[in-house]
């Protein structure tokens, strides 16, 4: 599968590509990570089971966004589904590298999904 080329529509991905993590584990002690990543998106992965949008990304650059977040690793050279439950950034219709935010938290059913915090188209 490739990611969408730069300034195409985002088209809705039938499954997110293969080896895609949902989630992240997080360190025992820590609730929430933040993470700074750049990433290409593949398209609109399958709604999540609450009716979130979700992207599905091949992140290149991942690192903590603050010292509490330092030991979440794993996300950086990965393909990765991100929730937009709750996002309110820029729109993100279109193939190209963005940056943004992620933040690594708990959901309903206990698992520590990626959440889109915030992103900026860069090229």
């Amino acid at each position: 599968m490739r990611v969408a080329s730069q300034g195409v529509t985002l088209a809705a991905l039938p499954a997110a590509p293969p080896r895609t993590l949902g989630a992240l584990k997080l360190p025992s002690g820590v609730s929430t990570a933040r993470l700074d990543v750049t990433f290409d998106v593949y398209g609109w992965a399958p709604d999540d089971t609450t009716g979130a949008k979700r992207l599905a990304v091949r992140v290149y650059h991942a690192a903590p966004a603050d010292k509490a977040s330092a030991k979440v690793t794993g996300l950086e050279g990965r393909n990765a589904v991100f929730s937009l439950a709750g996002y309110k950034g820029m729109p993100i219709e279109k193939g190209g590298r963005y940056q943004g935010i992620v933040e690594v938290r708990a959901d309903k059913q206990g698992r520590d999904t990626m959440h889109l915090v915030s992103a900026r188209l860069v090229h």
